[in-house]
């Protein structure tokens, strides 16, 4: 069953691989992602993330959706952080599990892809000298 999780703490990717349904799979493929310590023009202590939650829970709703009918996917999960996170903590997990690992492998692509360009979630980078600057995309 696919699950959905925006929140501000991190996230035990080994107890979320454990809730993913693995019936019928022979694979599971995971991403995860990242805040990074520097950006084109600075070193950065972490990012602020906000978002409009039902409009953020409903496009990531979409998405997997999408993906699970698409992929052919027996189960797909996304945790999303929001507030701050520091450099070089997690900050999204994608978990797809499929009866081939290349439908995993590219469906798995494919919900990140989607997820960067389409959800909204709102980023404001902190640097190492606390000065911040949003990166609004909607």
């Amino acid at each position: 069953m696919p699950s959905i999780k925006i929140q501000e703490e991190d996230f035990p990717v080994s107890t979320e691989t454990q809730a993913l349904s693995k019936e019928k799979s022979g694979a599971v493929v995971s991403f995860i992602g990242y805040v990074r310590d520097f950006n084109e023009t600075h070193n950065l202590k972490g990012i602020y993330l906000d978002c409009y939650l039902d409009m953020a829970y409903k496009q990531l709703e979409d998405i997997l959706r999408n993906a699970i009918k698409t992929y052919n996917l027996n189960d797909a999960s996304i945790i999303h952080r929001i507030g701050f996170i520091g450099a070089e903590e997690q900050i999204v997990l994608v978990l797809v599990s499929a009866k081939h690992r290349q439908e995993a492998f590219t469906a798995c692509a494919h919900i990140m892809d989607t997820l960067k360009t389409q959800a909204p979630f709102f980023k404001k980078e902190v640097d190492t000298n606390n000065v911040d600057h949003w990166l609004n995309k909607f």
